[in-house]
């Protein structure tokens, strides 16, 4: 537009100074060329056909390259609009301006979903005299995939095993019959059923079995997507989660995944290496809600992780609802954010964990 006027200025100032055919030319075409232009775009904008082309995965890290495809563009009109990335895992936007078709390449620095999308693409004229709707051209999903690490697993053994092979908790009582995992003194309250009658007697005072918890080996490794401190700390939290799930299936070791989807508990059983491709991309393209209770609570409202020996919690910050975890054997955190309360394993931005292990 601004272009257009000094052009017009000019025109008019040669015409009004030296009135001859070049000047009447020069101020025919300005006056024309605008008009002319801008029927061109009206027209094309009933014709054109906008196609975005982006690869189906990358590296985090790596800059991606999207192609946009336009055609039944007549000369004068021209594309404009934005085009725009956002990683719906850590919420980052980058884009590109547009000026026409053609390749674009737009930086990817973490891992998670990447919504590619023309935003305001519209057709207009050379000049920008006139303009087109916003045009619907559809979007692409990018799976940006994190650089996984060998994080070094050690296997503890936190159950005590009966003679017919059965284990239970070493650090949780429970409510199994056939095994006694502690002894005290009786309290108003308590079951009646579980006093010991020969220690109280021996002891001259009411003495109550605990019961123990029955346990298995099963490992339960949760992701809490909660907004962290930074795209650096969410990032590095599904590294970490992804890499440990990577550790545990290199050493034949099953464990049970899971992480919300759209508000909902999603759950995967990871066995082989095969399987974690499959985990990594329903994992990082899962719908964030807004509304959704922390991974760690809505686990605890559906029961998972009861009886199982370990829970591993992946997060960008300490997770809320620790604590409600029905766990029996040991629960585990590893947070890229300050953390407080619970056991933690430090991990710094990227998800490396510090200490050089965890302890399963």
């Amino acid at each position: 537009m601004a272009v257009w006027a000094v052009w017009l200025a000019a025109a008019s100032g040669l015409y009004f100074f030296e009135n001859n055919t070049g000047t009447r030319v020069i101020l025919a075409a300005a006056l024309m060329a605008p008009a002319l232009s801008a029927i061109m775009a009206r027209i094309s904008a009933g014709r054109v056909g906008i196609d975005l082309e982006c690869p189906s995965e990358c590296m985090a890290g790596d800059s991606l390259t999207c192609t946009v495809k336009v055609s039944g563009l007549l000369p004068g009109a021209m594309l404009c609009g934005r085009l725009e990335a956002e990683n719906t895992l850590t919420g980052e936007k980058t884009w590109a301006e547009l000026s026409a078709g053609g390749r674009y390449s737009i930086k990817v620095r973490h891992c998670g979903a990447v919504r590619v999308r023309l935003c305001g693409g519209r057709v207009c004229d050379m000049l920008g005299l006139w303009w087109s709707k916003e045009a619907e051209v559809k979007e692409a999903y990018i799976i940006s995939r994190p650089r996984l690490y060998p994080p070094e697993i050690v296997i503890s053994d936190l159950t005590a095993p009966s003679a017919e092979g059965e284990r239970w908790s070493d650090t949780r009582p429970g409510s199994d019959p056939s095994e006694t995992f502690a002894i005290r003194e009786y309290h108003p309250g308590d079951p009646v059923r579980q006093i010991h009658w020969k220690l109280s007697q021996k002891n001259d005072k009411l003495m109550l079995r605990e019961l123990g918890l029955p346990v298995s080996d099963d490992i339960l490794l949760l992701f809490d997507r909660a907004s962290g401190p930074s795209p650096d700390a969410v990032s590095g939290a599904a590294a970490a989660f992804l890499s440990i799930s990577a550790a545990l299936a290199d050493i034949g070791r099953g464990h049970t995944a899971g992480w919300q989807n759209g508000g909902k508990t999603e759950l995967e059983y990871v066995e082989r290496e095969d399987d974690i491709a499959v985990l990594c991309g329903r994992v990082l393209s899962a719908k964030v809600s807004g509304d959704a209770s922390p991974i760690c609570r809505a686990a605890a409202a559906e029961g998972l992780g009861a009886g199982a020996a370990h829970i591993v919690i992946c997060s960008p910050v300490f997770p809320d609802g620790t604590r409600e975890l029905p766990s029996g054997g040991r629960i585990t955190v590893i947070s890229c954010g300050q953390a407080e309360g619970e056991e933690v394993v430090s991990a710094d931005a990227e998800g490396r964990i510090i200490n050089g292990y965890i302890e399963i």
